[in-house]
């Protein structure tokens, strides 16, 4: 008896499938770390830094004597 092409090569076409299942899955994952990426702070901070008055020496030498 012979079979119909489709049939008689249906695991290809079952791989075919669960090769486009994956790769829909990945697809989904990296577009979901994208939009949690881009739309989450950007964890940076300022600093208020007071102005301080005073002098600071340098090469200054301590004499020997």
């Amino acid at each position: 008896m012979r079979y119909t092409r489709v049939r008689k090569f249906s695991k290809n076409r079952n791989y075919i499938n669960q090769l486009s299942v994956i790769q829909l899955l990945v697809f989904i994952y990296i577009i979901t770390l994208l939009t949690s990426y881009l739309s989450s702070n950007t964890n940076a901070f300022y600093n208020d830094i007071d102005n301080i008055t005073g002098k600071i020496q340098v090469n200054t030498w301590i004499k020997q004597e």
